[in-house]
């Protein structure tokens, strides 16, 4: 039985968790991370590879890349994403589902999914085209809200071709082309913990009195 490729251009720690746990579960899962993004996730890639050699496979490029300069990352992303393609086209597997992959890398990993009939679902986490919109728009101003306005469109049509759109959030619904909601090609998976899951413990406590929270109104927020 062919493999589910499990795309994840962050070395996300959930992402990875969820992979392992489905293998585990009896589906047959490959993991397929960043290897070249200069990024803090990236540290727990080699403990992943050593741990679960079968599950992870490493997608690098020839020299690392990190966020700051537009041009090298646009680079990096298009040399990374042929190394996706490369490496599916080695594995052939069923599906393909990317999470968290820039739009210039989703589009060429998505043609290589169509062109070989393979399903590729598109894991929403981040609406990339509203952020590049907002982006440029306030950068350049009118020019920028323009060219802000293909990066929606581009977005839209990565959405409308995939043949699975997974949400985070019940408001994405909204968002998503009306073709992926009639035909009923998404489906919610909250990523976040169920908050009537977690203990509530009080809040005078050890750590608490150590930084003097046990007395006050705190917002604590908590990144993936």
């Amino acid at each position: 039985m062919s493999a589910i490729t499990l795309i994840d251009y962050g070395c996300h720690n959930f992402t990875y968790r969820l992979a392992a746990r489905l293998r585990d579960g009896g589906v047959p899962m490959r993991y397929f991370a960043n290897g070249s993004l200069e990024s803090p996730n990236r540290q727990s890639l080699a403990g992943w590879t050593h741990e679960n050699p079968a599950l992870v496979r490493n997608i690098s490029c020839k020299r690392e890349y990190g966020k700051m300069s537009l041009l090298q990352r646009l680079r990096g992303e298009l040399e990374w994403a042929g190394e996706c393609v490369r490496a599916l086209t080695e594995e052939q597997p069923s599906v393909v589902v990317v999470s968290c992959v820039p739009l210039a890398a989703v589009t060429r990993i998505q043609f290589w999914a169509r062109r070989n009939g393979v399903a590729l679902v598109y894991w929403l986490q981040d609406l990339q085209g509203r952020a590049m919109h907002e982006l440029l728009g306030a950068k350049f101003g009118f020019p920028g809200r323009v060219a802000g306005s293909f990066a929606d469109i581009w977005e839209q049509q990565v959405l409308e071709r995939s043949r699975m759109v997974i949400t985070i959030a019940a408001g994405h619904d909204a968002t998503l082309p009306c073709t992926v909601r009639t035909e009923g090609r998404h489906a919610l998976l909250e990523n976040w913990a169920n908050i009537d899951e977690l203990p509530v413990l009080p809040p005078s406590n050890e750590w608490s009195r150590r930084f003097a929270l046990h007395q006050t109104r705190n917002v604590i927020y908590s990144g993936t």
